[in-house]
């Protein structure tokens, strides 16, 4: 037999064992199968942007699924942005350039209001209790860079501990100061501390952002609606909110809530009174982390900008597709 030949066989041989180990080593482990994600069934977003001058509109976006997970992997291609305006009493539109990127690897800067006014004190502490453990499992969360501030109000409102990416400050703040409160809400005035201490912050180094909580409704704040919102928009700073009621049908705080979030680009979140010792609350907190971290920023060049004139009202829609879903929210702002 030639030397060709033997070398051929050898070659034959070798594959022989060699390709069934190599697909036995690529097969799934039946007895520990991948479990894929649940598949997305409707999307909701917020978008919170600011404009940079006439052409360009800048800021960050959060898209979450039917479950409120943040839905991730999007690209400039899945988000399409409008902008509308009218101009003696003549409409117009254009389509924007979309740019966006994910915040995964951007640090984070929350400031996170606690509502202390004397409906929370019943029954026996246990929604104080449950208010706090929500705001330790954000601060759990943290990463190390990111940093986070404390504020507790009633009537008056106190920074608490001012931002800081100490987890044992943030946690010795969310135990401080228990028993020195008990009287109306301050909603309005809370955010709206929250909200300035925040855009102290570089939006370039950090995802600025307030997380609001309250069980009740506004009632002794100096500040007023439209000025609170107005600041939390200018500086294109979401406002969170997370509302403590036994239900939300006709409720007015809930209405309340969802619009100051609505507004500033951010989600809403309820939580059963009721529930007295369930996760609700320490998984609203969780989710609220993910959202933020795994949120994107966004830059929108409209070329007709130039053309419109300062001070007039603009609209913004924003498209998101991802699949076969779709989701649309609306910005409005005056033009610089």
């Amino acid at each position: 037999m030639s030397k060709k030949i033997i070398n051929k066989l050898y070659f034959i041989f070798f594959f022989s064992l060699v390709i069934p180990l190599l697909y036995s080593g690529c097969r799934t482990n039946d007895n520990n199968p991948v479990i894929p994600p649940p598949p997305v069934t409707s999307l909701s977003s917020v978008f919170s942007v600011m404009p940079v001058d006439k052409q360009y509109v800048a800021g960050n976006f959060s898209v979450k699924d039917q479950n409120n997970n943040p839905v991730t992997g999007l690209q400039s291609v899945n988000i399409t942005a409008a902008l509308y305006w009218s101009s003696k009493n003549i409409k117009d539109s254009c389509n924007g350039n979309v740019n966006i990127s994910s915040n995964n690897n951007r640090k984070i800067a929350a400031a996170l209001t606690m509502d202390y006014s004397g409906s929370m004190g019943l029954p026996d502490g246990v929604y104080i209790r449950m208010m706090k453990s929500g705001v330790r499992t954000y601060i759990s969360a943290m990463h190390s860079n990111d940093i986070a501030e404390i504020i507790k109000y009633d009537d008056d409102v106190v920074v608490v501990c001012p931002l800081t990416s100490d987890k044992l400050l943030l946690n010795r703040a969310v135990d401080s100061l228990d028993y020195n409160f008990s009287g109306l809400t301050s909603l309005y005035q809370s955010i709206t501390q929250a909200v300035n201490d925040v855009a102290a912050v570089s939006d370039s180094q950090f995802i600025r952002t307030v997380v609001a909580f309250t069980d009740g409704i506004e009632g002794s704040s100096g500040i007023t609606r439209d000025s609170m919102i107005k600041s939390a928009k200018r500086n294109a700073i979401p406002v969170y909110s997370v509302g403590f009621y036994n239900d939300t049908a006709g409720q007015y705080g809930w209405k309340d809530l969802k619009n100051i979030s609505d507004t500033t680009g951010a989600f809403v979140f309820w939580a059963d009174s009721k529930d007295t010792s369930g996760p609700g609350l320490n998984n609203i907190y969780s989710k609220i982390y993910k959202l933020l971290s795994e949120s994107y920023s966004i830059k929108i060049e409209f070329p007709c900008g130039s053309t419109i004139p300062s001070g007039t009202l603009c609209e913004i829609t924003f498209k998101v597709t991802y699949y076969n879903n779709v989701c649309n929210y609306y910005y409005s702002y005056l033009m610089p």
